[in-house]
Order: C-alpha cells, then sequence, then structure tokens
C-alpha cells in the first residue's frame, strides 16, 4: 500500500485532534526535536562519515513504508508543517511494491528535502558505523518517538467517540 495511505492517515488524525490535544501533540514533537537536536549535536563524526564514506546508501533502494509510518508522517506534518505540500508532490512518485531509492531525495539523489529535525526516527538513529558514543542520545529520540505512538494510540478511542456524536447530533438534527 506504502505510505500515501499513511501520510492521509496522519493528516486526518492531526486534522481531528481536539484543541488541547493538538497543544499536547506539539509538545511531544517539540521533545522530539530537542531530542533530536542533542543527538546530531553528538553524532558530528558519526555523521561525517555516513555522509562522506557511505555516502547515503541507507536511502537507495528501500521499502519506504518499513522506514516510515504514521507516527514520523504525524512528527513531521506537526513539526514541520511547511514541507505538506512537497512532502505531497513525492508521494505522487511513489511505488509502493517495489524497492526504490528515498522518495524524500531532492531531485532523486539527495539530499534528504526535510528538515534535519524533522525526519523519521530510523532516519535519524540509523547509522553505518558504531553508535556507541551516540547510545544515550538515540535512545532518548526512540523515547520520545515511543510517547508520540502511545499519544495516538491513546487518542484513537476518543477520536471514535468524537465521530460517533457527531453523526449522532446530525441523524437526531436530520431524522
Amino acid at each position: 500500500m506504502g505510505i500515501k495511505a499513511d501520510f492521509i492517515a496522519a493528516e486526518r488524525f492531526i486534522d481531528r485532534l481536539r484543541p488541547a490535544d493538538r497543544q499536547k501533540l506539539h509538545r511531544i514533537c517539540g521533545e522530539i526535536q530537542a531530542a533530536e537536536t542533542e543527538l546530531l549535536n553528538q553524532a558530528g563524526p558519526a555523521m561525517d562519515r555516513c555522509i562522506n564514506g557511505c555516502e547515503g546508501i541507507c536511502c537507495r533502494n528501500v521499502q519506504l513504508g518499513a522506514i516510515i509510518g504514521v507516527w514520523d508522517l504525524v512528527y513531521i506534518l506537526t513539526a514541520a508543517p511547511d514541507y505538506r505540500e512537497r512532502m505531497a508532490a513525492c508521494l505522487a512518485k511513489e511505488v509502493p511494491l517495489f524497492a526504490a531509492d528515498c522518495i524524500f531525495l531532492a531531485n532523486g539523489v539527495g539530499p534528504c528535502i526535510l528538515p534535519a529535525t524533522a525526519r523519521a526516527e530510523v532516519c535519524l538513529t540509523t547509522f553505518c558505523s558504531s553508535t556507541d558514543v551516540i547510545a544515550p542520545e538515540i535512545r532518548q529520540v526512540k523515547r520520545k518517538f515511543y510517547k508520540l505512538g502511545w499519544f495516538i494510540a491513546s487518542r484513537k478511542p476518543r477520536m471514535a467517540w468524537d465521530s460517533l456524536l457527531r453523526l449522532l447530533r446530525r441523524w437526531l438534527k436530520n431524522p
């Protein structure tokens, strides 16, 4: 199915949030961005090896759905809403049944079109070399994404209830 469906689900999730939940989502995404910033600050040598050594091979010949999920898309759309249109344009090029280069690479070759602190969890926590030195920072990013996942999962029943109430009100208004 690819990540187009996940992208639509992420947009729908964000649109249906109550105002207080939307504020909490922004707070959680801010925590993720702070953790990602700290990881990037500590990961300088590892990032240099990735950029200069393997030259982004981890972005080539991938099943994007295995790397980027709904949690990631909710995060990216919340942390970097200005990138929504660019992402949607990239999704139009997706071929979900086959491995291909990441659709978020500029001009199909790179670098990534997404800002450094608004990327998918796997994209920021996977390195082609030893991560012992930055293991605490990687764990922190993963914890914050887990918190986001828990937030999303805990809001779905409430959203279903809100939808049911809207339908019931409509039906009572126009039986």
